[in-house]
Order: C-alpha cells, then sequence, then structure tokens
C-alpha cells in the first residue's frame, strides 16, 4: 500500500497534545519532531565540534508527522485529523499549540480531493444501505437505500468503521421506536443526519465546528431529495457552553456523536439535556483502547450501556439514561 506523510506543524509543547489525540484516533505511525531536543544545556561549556545540522534544528518548527494510507480510509482518516486540529485550540486554550497547519508530502494538496476519488466505489453500510459517490450512478441497488454523498474534504464517506457503526446503531434504533427528531455532534459531510431522514426521521439537528460543514451538509442533503425543513445546520463547539445553551433542549430520540475519545468524554455530562425520555446516545470515533475509558466517563454521567460493538478496532457505544 501507498503511504502519505501528513505532517502538522505545532509547538514543541503542542507536540505532546497533537500525537495523543493522534493515537487516540488509531494512527500509530508518527515521527515527531521537537527543536527542544536539540536545544544545548544551559551552562557554560567548551565545546570542541558542533554539528551545523544540529544548531539549524533548534531554530526549526516543532511538527508531528502521520503516515496514513493513500485510499479511502486514509482520505477519512485525514478529515479527522482536520476536525480534531479545528477543535484542540478551543479544547486548549491555555497552550499555545502554533499555526496546527498540514502539509502533505508526495501529493499535493490540491489534488488530493480529486486522487481519493479512485478508491471509492458503491459501498453496502450496515443492513439498509447504499453509499453511492454522487459522480457514480447505480442501476440496481438491491432493495437498499441509496445515500449520494461527497464529503467534500469533510470525513463522511462511509467507508470508516465508525460511521458504519454509527449507522448500524441508527438502523437499531428506528428498529426499536419511532424516531422523529436527531441530533448529530460532529455532523462532518452531514452523512448520519442523511441515514436517519431516510429512515424517517422527522428532522434532524447539524453540528459542527468545521464552517465547511455548512455548504458542504447542504449540498449533499440536496443529492439526496431532503428538503430543508427536514434539517438545520449549526456551526459551533458542543463543549462551549455558550454555544450549548443556544441549541433546542430534550426531545431528541436519537443524539449521535462520532467524534473521539476525549471529546466524547468530555460532554458526557452535557449529552442527556437533549435527550427524549426513552432517547438513546449513539457514539463512536472510539478506539478500543479507550473504549473502558468512555464507558466509565458514561456511567459517571448517569447513562446505562445498551450496545457495544467493536469492528477492527474501533468501537460504537449504544446508551441510555438510567433514570428514564
Amino acid at each position: 500500500m501507498d503511504w502519505l506523510k501528513v505532517k502538522i506543524y505545532t509547538t514543541p509543547a503542542g507536540c505532546e497534545m497533537v500525537s495523543s489525540s493522534l493515537y487516540a484516533m488509531g494512527i500509530y505511525g508518527l515521527e515527531i519532531f521537537n527543536p527542544d531536543d536539540y536545544k544545548m544545556p544551559d551552562k557554560d561549556y567548551t565545546w570542541d565540534y558542533i554539528d551545523d545540522d544540529v544548531l539549524q534544528k533548534q531554530n526549526e518548527e516543532a511538527y508531528v508527522a502521520a503516515y496514513i494510507g493513500d485510499n479511502a480510509a486514509g482520505f477519512d482518516q485525514l478529515n479527522e485529523i482536520k476536525g480534531f486540529l479545528l477543535r484542540l485550540p478551543g479544547e486548549l486554550p491555555e497552550f499555545d499549540l502554533g499555526r496546527l497547519e498540514i502539509s502533505i508530502t508526495n501529493i499535493q494538496n490540491e489534488d488530493w480531493v480529486n486522487n481519493w476519488k479512485k478508491f471509492f466505489a458503491p459501498m453496502e453500510v450496515a443492513n439498509k444501505f447504499l453509499i453511492v459517490p454522487e459522480w457514480e450512478k447505480v442501476d440496481d441497488p438491491k432493495d437498499r437505500l441509496i445515500l449520494t454523498i461527497n464529503p467534500g474534504g469533510i470525513f463522511g464517506t462511509g467507508s470508516h468503521e465508525t460511521t458504519q457503526l454509527c449507522i448500524g446503531a441508527i438502523e437499531k434504533a428506528f428498529a426499536n421506536k419511532k424516531i422523529d427528531r436527531v441530533m448529530d455532534i460532529g455532523t462532518g459531510s452531514g452523512i448520519l443526519s442523511i441515514a436517519s431522514i431516510l429512515l424517517g426521521a422527522g428532522m434532524t439537528e447539524c453540528i459542527d465546528i468545521d464552517p465547511n460543514a455548512d455548504v458542504i451538509v447542504r449540498e449533499n442533503m440536496e443529492m439526496n431529495d431532503i428538503s430543508p425543513d427536514k434539517y438545520t445546520v449549526k456551526v459551533g463547539n458542543i463543549l462551549d457552553e455558550d454555544f450549548a445553551a443556544k441549541l433546542p433542549k430534550a426531545g431528541y430520540d436519537i443524539v449521535v456523536a462520532n467524534i473521539m475519545a476525549d471529546i466524547i468524554i468530555g460532554m458526557a455530562d452535557g449529552i442527556p439535556q437533549f435527550m427524549a425520555d426513552d432517547a438513546v446516545f449513539i457514539t463512536s470515533g472510539i478506539i478500543e483502547t479507550r473504549l473502558d475509558d468512555v464507558i466509565e466517563a458514561m456511567e459517571k454521567a448517569g447513562f446505562e450501556v445498551v450496545e457495544t460493538v467493536v469492528l477492527n478496532e474501533w468501537c460504537a457505544v449504544t446508551c441510555k439514561l438510567c433514570h428514564r
């Protein structure tokens, strides 16, 4: 498999935060460059020889480089990385994290969106859906619901395990009770909201920190012939109390969040305010090594875990409130 090197520029202090977040996503092939590692001891030493390269490295910018596959799953990982880089400054306002910009080696950034398309073909997801990229046509959906998508540089093609796990859990929720309202936190391309509406939801609240989501979700909704009165799109950080306070309270039959473990843990206490009686909270973006941490946070927040599902080391958790 071909690999791409995704370099994230940060500060020496930011190296640990960025690398920890990448590990939490299941991205382990990392290269960390911290210029502080090349600084001379702050003492009056006499040096016989100092390599010019070492002196130069003291002045270079810190970065964390991740190696991802040059394929559809890699595209989803790249968009997941972009999403967490948008969220990180808000979650760690006390840290100087630098510019948090990305460069990609082996392929030009502007060509990436077109190059990955060769890997993205129609795919069956869960029991009811056929995910179809907008540039493909399907003659025989085999009695599946066609969900047309163009992620537009945002997480959510349907190829990532976490998206598939969420769609499967949403299907189960619809099978068990009538679902009218859905809150989709970290909506990305809007794929989970679209799936919910195609299954019969009356409306969805699409929330994402990325301003591009406002345009991309609307475009994907239109591609699936979904009326604007079936959804709203709000751009902001659910962990921001001022933003969360402006969202409608209670009444959601499903709250779904496909993000990452640390953010799920951070939002656990705030989710119940949005949930209707007998609602379910579905969450993924959880690598298997963090599953126990997420479950512990859910239980402390008053949730009862109904089901956990694992697919290729990624996990989804479905839970409901204990007192309801």
